[in-house]
């Protein structure tokens, strides 16, 4: 039963590190709920709905921050605010978009272009028809995060027909203009998007890869130009992953540090205190996994984690996690070592040497 577990988990690829941000929202586990503290969902999500400067989230590749987000994302498109409406979020990606990661009217228009593509699957024929006519390549551009935006807005009651249409119509006006406000144009999108009774925030996850510019070039021109006008009077609410050692040791950069002490509220990613809070951490995130990845987990028993992992190796992944500070470590050991034996035949339970054997 267990070896047709592991295959089935392998098949639909259950326990893959790199997921997409709705199987993010959709397997995160709260941290409340791994008995970390202090938990960051509430801290970020109050800071968004607060809806008046920019969200730090802090901590190392592979900690979390993407999950916290899609998380948070699709947790306020569910809620309404105090003022009754509804939050809609949107995501934009930096990575490898130099012109989004440095210059604030870009990133502006870049969120703008994703407002459009959350709206355009919520629109009837004849609607989404005018709105490619008016700006089919505003609307056509894609980004990591449109689908996952598209299945948010799909979840926002409302946000369709008319007053979708009538919305993305005052959207593409502002994304014509030729000078934008002082904020890359978010202060009036802003008052766009409220005034047909929804609430914006943006969401920027993936800025990890500005890391990889071992200068720091790329990664200060983002927090100077871009995210330090945020942080005041642009009335939405912002959220920015942000990598700890922008903030600690070598490679702290000043105007990531300054978007810090400006930030509406910065809580940092828990780390577990021992191997075994680490093992529980990761034992929670598996059985999330598993209770999604297969259609009868109840098949396994009380534990399904339990039965699929031998205690040495959930030992192991524990260890790992504690040391890396990386949840995104184990998961990848998980998924090399059941792709592995998916050549040979699924094991009744991965042991530890099952986890060893593709260091």
């Amino acid at each position: 039963m267990s070896a047709a577990a592991l295959q089935e988990l392998y098949d639909g690829r259950a326990l893959k590190p790199a997921a997409s941000l709705w199987e993010l929202a959709e397997a995160h586990v709260r941290f409340a709920e791994l008995g970390a503290t202090p938990a960051p969902e509430p801290a970020v999500s109050a800071a968004l709905a607060e809806g008046d400067g920019v969200a730090v989230l802090i901590g190392p590749s592979g900690s979390g921050k993407s999950s916290v987000l899609a998380y948070v994302a699709r947790d306020l498109a569910a809620t309404i605010n105090a003022a009754g409406r509804h939050f809609l979020p949107v995501f934009l990606p930096v990575a490898g978009r130099p012109e989004h990661a440095s210059r604030l009217d870009v990133f502006g228009k870049g969120v703008m272009r994703e407002v459009l593509f959350a709206l355009h699957g919520q629109l009837g024929e004849h609607h989404r028809e005018k709105l490619e006519r008016s700006m089919a390549d505003q609307v056509t551009h894609q980004s990591s995060g449109a689908k996952f935006v598209s299945k948010i807005t799909a979840l926002i009651p409302g946000l369709s027909g008319e007053v979708g249409f009538e919305l993305a119509s005052d959207v593409v006006s502002v994304v014509h203009r030729p000078d934008l406000d002082n904020h890359g144009g978010l202060k009036t999108l802003g008052d766009i998007v409220r005034a047909r009774g929804y609430e914006l925030v943006v969401v920027v996850e993936d800025t990890d890869a500005l890391a990889f510019d071992e200068t720091g070039a790329q990664a200060r021109a983002f927090f100077r130009a871009v995210v330090r006008p945020l942080t005041s009077e642009v009335d939405v609410g912002v959220a920015i992953a942000v990598q700890s050692p922008w903030l600690d040791g070598e490679r702290r950069l000043q105007e990531a540090m300054a978007v810090v002490e400006r930030a509406v509220t910065a809580p940092r990613m828990p780390s577990p205190g021992s191997d075994a809070s680490a093992r529980g951490m990761v034992e929670a995130v598996l059985a999330r996994r598993v209770e999604r990845g297969l259609e009868n987990p109840g098949s396994l028993g009380e534990n399904p984690v339990a039965a699929l992992f031998t205690d040495a190796a959930l030992d192991a992944l524990g260890h790992e996690l504690r040391a890396s500070g990386s949840m995104r470590k184990p998961l990848t050991r998980v998924r090399d070592a059941i792709d592995r034996r998916a050549d040979t035949g699924m094991p009744d339970r991965l042991d530890v040497t099952d986890l060893l054997e593709i260091s």
